[in-house]
């Protein structure tokens, strides 16, 4: 019974290999996930952007010969941190998601295909037919962990792509592109506090001196503005973070984890 399962499973892996369905399923879903990653860190940089502009402006100006200077923004500083180091996160997911894409494309290659099945056949002649005293005990045992290993490298990442992609139709689709699109919000409300540029907020300061500091008083407020903005986007930032580290880091992990168990226990069946 073991050895019949052994030899099916072989001859269904065998046609697998010279077929792109698991190859195009896992494409379309690293695309999808680039997609998503690259949309959410872009959200992120224009954020972090906006608030270092805010933060190094600077309103000054000299009235009476006295110099005066200040930056008003600089109280988004710990804000600033926390979209930095998710924009980092963001950016190590795109890499990561990419790099299992150009993975994926070489276990696909047609040369790896050849090179995956010439093993695999003999192993299935050998099974189906019995070695005849052409192999030793020796030489089936090296044979069956090479094919092992290149069941591996062709099958592990199209099996990881579709698995991820069927939890994360499930479970993490929606959650991510809900707190994206909140992010998405947050950003083109902060885009409407932008200062002006630094000749118009010189201008505008020198002009506002007399009249009791309007221009230092209204880039004061903008950033108390962004900074409550962003501090209620702090759980959304959080969420997202684990949710693409669930994404690109434990999905695959785990179910790379799960693709060499059942190898081996596949082999472990004969």
């Amino acid at each position: 019974m073991g050895r019949t399962l052994l030899i099916a499973a072989l001859a269904v892996l065998l046609v697998l290999n010279f077929t792109a369905y698991g190859d195009r399923a896992g494409e379309a879903y690293f695309d999808q996930a680039l997609k998503s990653a690259a949309a959410t860190f872009a959200v992120a940089r224009v954020l972090n952007g906006i608030i270092s502009v805010i933060q190094h402006v600077e309103v000054a100006a000299a009235p009476a010969g006295v110099g005066l200077s200040a930056a008003p923004g600089q109280v988004l500083d710990p804000l600033n941190d926390l979209v930095e180091q998710f924009s980092t996160v963001m950016l190590m997911a795109t890499v990561s998601l990419a790099m299992q894409k150009l993975l994926l494309s070489f276990s696909g290659w047609w040369v790896a295909k050849v090179v995956i099945a010439v093993p695999l056949a003999l192993l299935l002649l050998w099974l189906l037919v019995g070695d005849r005293g052409v192999f030793g005990a020796r030489q089936r045992g090296l044979l069956a962990r090479v094919v092992l290993m290149l069941l591996l490298v062709r099958f592990a990442l199209p099996f990881v792509a579709v698995a991820s992609g069927a939890v994360e139709r499930v479970f993490l689709n929606e959650p991510i592109q809900t707190k994206t699109e909140a992010l998405v919000r947050i950003e083109q409300s902060a885009v409407e506090l932008m200062p002006a540029d630094e000749e118009e907020t010189d201008r505008k300061w020198h002009e506002s001196l007399l009249a009791g500091g309007k221009s230092m008083l209204q880039l004061r407020e903008n950033a108390k503005l962004l900074q409550e903005k962003i501090a209620g986007a702090i759980g959304t930032i959080v969420d997202l973070i684990a949710l693409f580290i669930i994404q690109t880091v434990l999905l695959p992990i785990g179910f790379l984890y799960i693709a060499i168990k059942g190898v081996k226990a596949l082999w472990r069946t004969a």
